[in-house]
């Protein structure tokens, strides 16, 4: 199960950037310039503001997070 776990951790990592770059790119783009610093500036922010930005990315938000925690529970000896 550990190679899998690992498999697990680095696609919600992968998975969880991609969210945190869409919603920066969506933010400054939208000129929202304070929820975009929000973001760059605190870290937990990534597990809401993807929801202010879209339900799309909050929800790639959600999937990277529980890839993160379930990878990590399996690669655990």
């Amino acid at each position: 199960m550990e190679p899998i776990g690992k498999l697990f951790v680095g696609a919600g990592l992968l998975l969880s950037l991609i969210t945190w770059v869409a919603t920066l790119g969506t933010f400054f783009s939208e000129g929202n310039t304070a929820l975009g610093l929000i973001l760059l500036l605190i870290p937990p922010s990534e597990i809401v503001l993807p929801w202010v930005a879209s339900t799309t990315l909050g929800a790639m938000s959600a999937v990277g997070a529980a890839l993160f925690f379930v990878g990590g529970a399996m690669s655990k000896d």
